[in-house]
């Protein structure tokens, strides 16, 4: 199936979207080169894969043949192919590992078995990162000797190894992994603490697990994935939590020294759900469930994209209107044209949400529509060796499980502008 939506860039963007003409601003714009309009950007989706129809299991455990509900980004193999996670299903019933070809075939790789009790882990939240050893490193939110979470190691051939299993100390309900300049993977997780706010950890490929942080109110709650900056250090975002009570954006030294850089206040976001990508400026940019135009959705606002320096400088860029989008809930993605591709949760035609690209400067165009057919609520997107961007959607798809897809966006030329005589 293949979903195809236009729309042209401008100072103040108008799309044109199932016949309807829809205001689609941002907060800063762009200017077209001297003697042209801007060049057209246009998106098309093609789902790859529909993930099948479950039924349910002993305690309403989803079952069926190749996972249901992903809720991760996919990551890049060597050849070009994919792996990624799924957070329930499976002929387990607790979770997949699959890879997928850009032809759509799909195989499980790990299937887990349901339950928090399974020791093997249960419930993969995130998706999978390449260690240096060229291994496949995850977590589980769940399951585990004490039923609190995992770490595990992929091997290329699909050998299996749960390395650790996450007992309150390190925190509680692992999310993503990232690979440090020391070789050494390092984790948040969304809970745990004398707060439950969640902590940073380290662990190494041969299971020596060690808490770096416990995170409160006042530095921010509920830490999204860590992102490796050009200084050795990592950052990312609290969901929840700091001066501004909204979330906030952190350091955190390899060390696990703590540092708030900015922090939330609605008007310039609020409760960011994803981390952080880096821009070719050496910013970073991302993006807030919530928060922007206070004036929207009964003045919680629809979310923003922004900006932030490493010392703190905290730009709104695009404040969502539904129409063109709302509540990104995933983290964006640097094309190799210096733009940024995301996707939000809900917004657009048919409120399942919906892929955009926005400049650095925030110029925002939506590329295409979720309509549930081609799935709904999308993840974050991989840019794939093809030039081809690669996703998944939590829901949607033939049997409402969720999909992965493959989005093909193209440039039509600039036209020459009209002149006055």
């Amino acid at each position: 199936m293949k979903t195809r939506l236009l729309m042209a860039a401008a100072p103040a963007l108008v799309a044109l979207v199932a016949g309807q003409l829809l205001a689609a601003q941002t907060d800063s714009t762009t200017s077209a080169s001297a003697g042209k309009s801007a060049p057209i950007p246009t998106g098309e989706l093609t789902t790859l894969v529909s993930f099948a129809a479950g039924r349910p299991g002993a305690g309403g455990v989803i079952t069926n043949s190749n996972g249901a509900h992903p809720r991760a980004p996919l990551i890049l193999a060597s050849d070009g192919s994919f792996y990624g996670t799924t957070w329930e299903g499976g002929p387990g019933g607790g979770g997949t590992v699959f890879h997928v070809a850009t032809n759509g075939r799909l195989a499980t790789v790990v299937s887990f078995a349901g339950g928090q009790t399974n020791v093997g882990g249960a419930n993969p939240y995130a998706g999978l990162t390449l260690g240096a050893d060229g291994n496949f490193y995850g977590t589980t939110a769940y399951g585990g000797k004490h039923g609190k979470g995992t770490a595990f190691r992929l091997g290329p051939i699909g050998a299996f190894t749960s390395l650790v299993s996450f007992d309150g100390d390190s925190g509680i309900r692992p999310n993503d992994l990232t690979l440090g300049p020391d070789g050494i993977l390092y984790g948040i997780t969304h809970a745990g603490g004398p707060e439950n706010g969640g902590a940073a950890f380290k662990v190494t490929t041969n299971a020596l697990l060690r808490r770096l942080v416990f995170f409160d109110n006042s530095s921010g709650i509920r830490p999204n994935a860590l992102r490796l900056g050009a200084d050795g250090n990592f950052y990312s975002t609290t969901s929840n939590g700091g001066p501004g009570t909204c979330g906030t954006v952190f350091k955190l030294t390899p060390n696990g020294a703590l540092t708030t850089v900015a922090w939330f206040n609605r008007a310039n976001g609020a409760y960011p759900s994803a981390s952080l990508a880096l821009g070719r400026d050496g910013a970073f940019y991302g993006t807030t469930f919530k928060g922007g135009d206070l004036s929207a959705n009964r003045g919680a606002g629809y979310g923003t994209i922004f900006k932030v320096t490493t010392n703190g400088v905290l730009t709104r860029l695009v404040a969502f209107k539904r129409a063109d989008g709302a509540h990104p809930y995933a983290a964006l993605t640097l094309g190799t044209d210096g733009c940024f591709y995301g996707t939000t949760d809900k917004g657009g035609a048919r409120d399942k949400g919906t892929v955009f690209q926005v400049t650095p400067g925030g110029a925002l165009i939506t590329l295409v529509a979720f309509d549930g057919s081609n799935g709904a609520e999308p993840n974050a997107l991989t840019l794939g060796k093809d030039g081809h961007f690669y996703g998944t959607t939590r829901f949607g798809g033939t049997a409402g499980n969720g999909t992965v897809f493959r989005l093909t966006v193209s440039t039509t030329p600039a036209a020459p502008l009209a002149t006055t005589p």
